[in-house]
């Protein structure tokens, strides 16, 4: 995945790739690490550097540098929040972030901007794609990283952010000031000339797309409400793919929207005790419509959760490739002003028992697709669905007419979307492999059900 597509995901929210969250669960306010029996040797290193160092010392940064490195010692998943970043972390899981919503590569060695997202500070500054950036807090951009320039943007240390933009021969100032922004976790295929996402695919009449994102406590109710609003579509593709995962109950809530009955995920804690979660109807959006899950290798962890929970009840054909095998569920603990822990707490199960997690050794892991199709032209459909996000540049009065719409592109370059708008149409292919899909999840059935 090119890098800049990497930067779109705020850095906290990135290091817990792959996790499913319960959001209320385990949190337990505290004022600071509790001692145990096994603390002697940690309060005695502590006091040894207080004593023996050669300059005086921050004990927040020891003590934060101690949890951190006790954290790191259990799954590459856990994770320790420091104090600073805390708001910023919970803030992303609830569905918001901050900045100035502005998406921007480096073209030639100049920061340019792709295009402002819809209704953020730099679309109402009337910033659009092609401008150059040649400074920002009167501080030159040349020679800076794509990262760099984005923390300065919107992670940087000063709320307002001043920009020196130049568009054809014309040179302004842009004064801009971060602000709050939703996330915007459920997309269309691309949006309108008024900024509205597209959700209506044109060479398949009435088959709509739905890309989410990540999930975040917003999430369902979004997807719903775009649901309802297509009316009664001929078939439905769910994008899932480089989706990281996120809240737990919103998985669940995105899989009961097309399943009406039957367990969607079962979770069991370090006791073995299990916590089954169930499809219930009156939360099903409609449970017959063709459906069929874009999947690859970046699809995690709560996103497994809902493309293996329709795997499994034969309710969707998955095309792509097969997803990452995370099923780590994690609780967030506040430390107090140390910050916050995530730790994994349980691990989850498809029905019947199925696990995800890879295992050291194992061969079988994630969910496999029903049709694997690998993606021919990572980088520039990845450009695309960039390009796709942000509000769309008007075309000048002089430029000739493009050969083609952004649509016809991403149909072109993205064989794993073309292929599922195929298969959409095809009830009898579709058919034809869910049935390959029983024999194959036979095999993965654990001898034992430890979730069941």
């Amino acid at each position: 995945m090119p890098k800049r597509n990497l930067l779109y995901i705020m850095a906290l929210f990135v290091a817990a790739i792959g996790v499913v969250f319960i959001a209320h669960n385990g949190q337990t306010p505290s004022n600071g690490p509790r001692g145990t029996s096994g603390s002697t040797a940690v309060d005695e290193a502590m006091q040894k550097i207080r004593e023996n160092y050669r300059q005086d010392v921050d004990e927040r940064k020891l003590m934060e540098g101690a949890v951190g490195g006790m954290v790191g010692q259990l799954d590459p998943y856990c994770t320790y929040i420091p104090p600073d970043k805390v708001e910023q972390f919970n803030s992303r899981m609830l569905g918001n972030s901050r900045g100035v919503g502005l998406r921007v590569e480096i073209v030639d060695g100049v920061v340019t901007v792709i295009g402002p997202l819809v209704g953020s500070p730099a679309h109402r500054a009337g910033l659009r794609g092609g401008d150059r950036i040649e400074s920002l807090n009167d501080r030159p951009l040349a020679g800076l990283t794509l990262e760099q320039v984005y923390e300065l943007l919107d992670r940087g240390k000063d709320s307002k952010v001043v920009l020196v933009v130049r568009r054809g021969t014309e040179r302004r100032t842009v004064n801009l000031e971060q602000a709050a922004l939703a996330v915007e976790t459920v997309q269309g295929l691309y949006r309108d000339a008024g900024g509205q996402w597209v959700y209506t695919m044109h060479p398949g009449p009435g088959v709509a797309y739905v890309r989410v994102r990540e999930f975040v406590r917003s999430t369902p109710e979004e997807l719903h409400a775009v649901l309802m609003g297509l009316g009664s579509p001929r078939g439905v593709i769910l994008d899932l793919r480089d989706n990281p995962g996120g809240l737990l109950e919103s998985a669940v809530a995105v899989a009961n929207l097309f399943i009406a009955k039957g367990r969607i995920v079962t979770a069991v804690d370090r006791g073995g005790t299990p916590q089954h979660l169930d499809a219930r109807p009156e939360r099903t959006y409609n449970d017959k419509v063709p459906l069929v899950v874009l999947v690859n290798g970046h699809t995690a962890s709560a996103a497994e959760i809902v493309a293996g929970s329709l795997w499994v009840h034969d309710r969707a054909v998955l095309v792509g490739t097969r997803t990452l095998g995370k099923g780590c569920v994690q609780s967030m603990f506040s430390l107090g002003d140390l910050g916050q822990m995530n730790l994994t707490t349980a691990e989850y199960y498809l029905a019947g028992g199925l696990p995800i997690t890879r295992q050291p050794g194992s061969d079988m892991w994630g969910v496999d697709p029903n049709l694997q199709v690998m993606l021919l032209h990572e980088e520039q459909v990845a450009d695309l669905r960039t390009r796709a996000e942000v509000m769309p540049t008007p075309p000048a009065a002089t430029a000739p007419a493009a050969s083609e719409t952004i649509e016809q592109q991403m149909l072109r370059l993205d064989t794993q979307l073309s292929q599922a708008l195929d298969l959409v149409q095809d009830s009898a292919e579709m058919q034809a492999l869910t049935k390959q899909a029983a024999a194959a999840r036979a095999k993965r059935l654990p001898t034992t059900l430890p979730a069941e």
